[in-house]
């Protein structure tokens, strides 16, 4: 994924604060100005440029395709034009002086309400040479952490600065969203900055590049009637590298050095967690007014998992959906926007449409009797005759909704069957969606094991260790020595397919993933005599065929099967993992 989000290099520090209603700003500010500045005694650093311009950018979603330009300006958080970044009277800069010393802010006045500061730094003017180097650092770093390596607390001794410290901040392990669509406290969680200052007689001019990355995780539900009756309540980032830490040494010339010392494990972190307040998603499309959660990481190309949590009140039911992706550029000083479609297990789809089968009807779906069929048929079933966003045109070959394009393929199915372990069990807890509702119930299924794990199993029995999960998804290969085939191009030939399940739980459930029975939507039904909805699972994959069919997967106790289906019936679309 290839994000080309860019801030330009003159910004300012956040308000640690809530911006105001544009009316009360404007009479704060007209009554700041008012007010005479309190003179203290030093010399002057002042920063007048307080417009930030976004350049155009991509927004990528969670498939990776680009979903068309946008212009963004960080810290803003808005689409479309720049915005002011507002200072307040608690932000602190450092300031190298003649004899190579960091010296720090003693005092800072805001004005033009917060689009403008002086700050005030020990000394005289003769203390500091022209084009003299400023740091810009997280106003929440731990001073517990610095007094551990330094005396100084906001200075930091590495082997990289040698006997002389430098300034430190800190990207918080913690980011916690109190509003939507906000990042004021973008300041506390780490960001930071370097820049130079010009002397122009009586004072200092100065400039400030953002040297912390930034991700805008942008959340929605394409089903109307289950985004209205749910929020989200937690967000947590796992990457497979470093994203935060508790101490880092910003140089003047930018760069960022994450510690050094003995404690460094406990210091850095591949995870950030956010609790969320409650934050809406009743909306189908990506929209960062109403759902938009921001982060501050520390910069660098990471493999993210991400893990929403979203609760239903009515019901109280609450369930974490795992997105995976991969290949996020974090580069200093710009955005990485992602998108998450929010939808559990309970939704069943005609092969690529752009809506569930009951969209719109959740009040028609049919009550399963104890022998696993709907006691009732609905008429307003999506048909061709007149096609809805519950239908698809059955000729094209590869999916065009995101939902299908992130469903398993062919040879990903293989893996599952062939080295997924398959396990069927009864009366498992699981959380599904129905009825606009999350539900916890108990259901047969089927368990298989985890790709990552069927990647690392296979790495123990003889396949090659450069193996990746994009290889599995490119073709399938039986044994490390079998001819390599896609699957996914040659299903017309290879139509049909069968293995066997073992019984009961597996061992290690953390290295597995379930799947519940979920019966079988056609012409208004669900369930059957023959398919019971308690006895029968049925999900989509995203391989089609020419001959309007496409595979799905096939399960009950005892066995497993990938077979070619009409692409009209209506099963579970799910991203499996």
């Amino acid at each position: 994924m290839t994000f080309k989000t860019y801030i330009k290099a003159l910004w300012l520090l956040l308000a640690v604060g809530a911006f105001s209603a544009c009316s009360d700003n404007d009479m704060a500010t007209k009554n700041e100005d008012k007010k005479p500045v309190q003179e203290v005694k030093g010399v002057q650093f002042v920063i007048e440029s307080p417009k930030a311009s976004a350049k155009v950018g991509y927004v990528a979603d969670e498939d990776g395709a680009l979903l068309g330009a946008r212009t963004r300006t960080t810290i803003s958080h808005t689409f479309g034009g720049g915005a002011d970044v507002l200072w307040t009277n608690t932000d602190k800069i450092w300031v190298k002086d003649k004899n190579g010393t960091w010296q720090q802010s003693i005092a800072t006045v805001v004005t033009s309400g917060g689009k403008h500061a002086t700050f005030t730094l020990p000394g005289n003017m003769s203390d500091y040479n022209d084009n003299c180097s400023v740091s810009l650092v997280s106003s929440d770093i731990k001073s517990s952490v610095l007094s551990t390596y330094t005396s100084n607390t906001g200075l930091y001794t590495s082997a990289a600065s040698g006997a002389n410290p430098t300034p430190a901040t800190g990207i918080g392990n913690i980011q916690n969203q109190t509003d939507v669509n906000k990042f004021d406290k973008a300041g506390q969680w780490g960001d930071c900055a370097v820049g130079k200052a010009k002397h122009n007689g009586t004072k200092f001019s100065l400039s400030l590049e953002h040297k912390a990355a930034y991700l805008c995780v942008l959340p929605r539900c394409e089903n109307p009637a289950l985004g209205r009756n749910i929020k989200l309540t937690h967000i947590k980032i796992e990457s497979d590298n470093v994203i935060a830490s508790d101490l880092i040494e910003l140089q003047e010339d930018g760069t960022l050095n994450l510690p050094t010392v003995a404690a460094a494990s406990s210091l850095n972190h591949k995870t950030i967690t956010a609790s969320v307040n409650n934050f809406p998603l009743n909306t189908d499309v990506t929209n960062a007014a109403t759902n938009a959660c921001y982060f501050v990481v520390y910069p660098g190309t990471h493999n993210l998992t991400i893990r929403y949590t979203i609760k239903d009140y009515d019901t109280n039911v609450e369930t974490t959906l795992t997105k995976k992706v991969n290949n996020v550029v974090c580069n200093a000083g710009s955005i990485a926007d992602i998108t998450a479609n929010l939808l559990p297990l309970g939704f069943y789809y005609i092969w690529d449409a752009r809506r569930d089968y009951w969209d719109g009807i959740e009040s028609e779906i049919p009550v399963i009797d104890s022998d696993g069929v709907g006691t009732t048929v609905s008429s307003n079933y999506p048909r061709a005759e007149s096609p809805d966003a519950r239908w698809s045109e059955q000729t094209h070959l590869q999916p065009q909704t995101t939902l299908f394009k992130n469903l398993p393929n062919l040879n990903e199915m293989m893996w599952y069957f062939y080295h997924g372990d398959p396990h069927f069990s009864y009366d498992q807890d699981v959380v599904i969606a129905n009825r606009g509702h999350l539900h916890k119930t108990t259901a047969h299924g089927v368990w298989f094991r985890k790709k990552s794990v069927i990647l690392a199993y296979l790495k123990t029995i003889g396949y090659p260790s450069t193996m990746t999960e994009e290889d599995m998804k490119q073709a399938f290969w039986e044994t490390s020595s079998s001819p390599h085939r896609d699957y996914h191009t040659l299903g017309p030939v290879y139509g049909y397919f069968h293995w066997s399940t073992d019984p009961g739980v597996p061992t290690n459930q953390d290295d597995y993933f379930f799947l519940p029975t979920s019966g079988l939507s056609d012409e208004g039904s669900l369930g059957s005599y023959s398919y019971p909805y308690h006895q029968y699972g049925f999900y989509w994959t995203s391989t089609a065929i020419e001959s309007g069919k496409a595979f799905m997967l096939r399960f009950s106790d005892g066995h497993i099967d990938l077979e070619q289906q009409s692409r009209i019936k209506a099963c579970y679309a799910y991203p499996f993992e």
